[in-house]
């Protein structure tokens, strides 16, 4: 099958999908974010997921493919590398005759196709596919899923609910065997099998996502084990050589009633400054802290818009006194 040249805009305004002023506003967004337009003409509202893919399928001649639904042959997809099949969004679905059947989510990008049939190295015929439902199929095919959902509820059981006690987490992650370990390993192998550059662990309010960066777009995995994230988290900063507990008594402070979870930190050096240290957690991130000196007087932090991974620049943390004020300790 040869592929057709098709300016996907120009289509659109043909068939009063979009206006022209759409299309400009939609490629000028594409220049600046470097996303397909598509997408972007997608996720702006100008034209809606499934109208687009009819219109490809329709114009390319190519059948719209359901994978919600689709049989697709796990041991067929797995022809294609995966780091080919999330950067070009494409996914082998079955063998017909001498061809095989590939979904893609851009049917009109040509070097993909290019590159699927080098790799196949047999005749390709083409669907059209949702991009959503394609990269939950890709996860499905090539994730360990299930191992990591078996993992993830082996470390939940082993953690009595809602406790969280770290000197015990810690002498039993220090076994290799052990559930928070494994459960690690796992993650980290699928990451370097996928060329990932980044992994987040992110508990949320019900769940907890595990996202790997994969050519700069993030791909989310989601675990119903929410309590497993301390556990994640404590093992990942032993394995930095960050172990919390040899600094700090660690409790929690159940008496508080602003809805975050709050944590006592005591620090075991007398000569820190401060008599203990609290954090208040919220869903996502930290929210609150609050820092008690030796004259038990309590200086209280509250963070929002709080955002993460982002450079600063340095004079962002140059204190300037205001004019009037006594500076003590000044070291110039």
């Amino acid at each position: 099958m040869s592929q057709q040249r098709i300016r996907l805009g120009d289509l659109l305004v043909e068939h009063k999908l979009i206006s022209e002023g759409q299309l400009q506003a939609a490629l000028e967004e594409q220049k600046k974010s470097g996303r397909k337009l598509g997408r972007v003409l997608i996720e702006n509202g100008y034209v809606k997921e499934d109208t687009l893919l009819n219109l490809l399928s329709s114009q390319l001649k190519v059948p719209f493919v359901d994978l919600g639904v689709y049989q697709f042959q796990t041991e067929i997809s797995k022809l294609i590398p995966e780091t080919l099949a999330r950067r070009y969004r494409v996914l082998a679905l079955e063998e017909k005759g001498d061809s095989i059947l590939v979904g893609m989510a851009d049917p009109t990008n040509i070097f993909a196709y290019d590159e699927v049939v080098r790799v196949l190295k047999k005749p390709v015929s083409l669907a059209v596919v949702k991009e959503s439902d394609l990269l939950h199929a890709i996860d499905k095919v090539y994730q360990r899923e299930d191992e990591l959902k078996s993992l993830a509820s082996e470390l939940g059981e082993e953690l009595a609910d809602n406790v969280f006690d770290l000197t015990t987490l810690n002498q039993s992650a220090a076994q290799s065997d052990a559930p928070v370990v494994k459960l690690i390993e796992s993650i980290f192998e699928e990451a370097v099998k996928a060329n990932a550059s980044d992994i987040h662990i992110e508990p949320d309010e019900e769940v907890l996502r595990i996202r790997r960066r994969i050519d700069g777009v993030l791909h989310e995995q989601v675990m119903d084990e929410k309590r497993i994230a301390a556990a994640l988290v404590s093992k990942l900063k032993l394995m930095a050589g960050v172990d919390i507990s040899e600094r700090f008594e660690i409790s929690a402070l159940t008496d508080r009633s602003d809805n975050l979870q709050w944590v006592r930190l005591i620090p075991k050096q007398k000569d820190t400054g401060f008599k203990e240290i609290r954090l208040g957690f919220g869903p996502k991130h930290l929210q609150g802290m609050e820092l008690v000196d030796g004259f038990d007087q309590v200086t209280r932090l509250v963070f929002s818009n709080v955002k993460s991974g982002e450079s600063l620049p340095k004079d962002s943390f140059r204190f300037v006194p205001p004019e009037g004020v006594d500076v003590v300790g000044d070291r110039g």
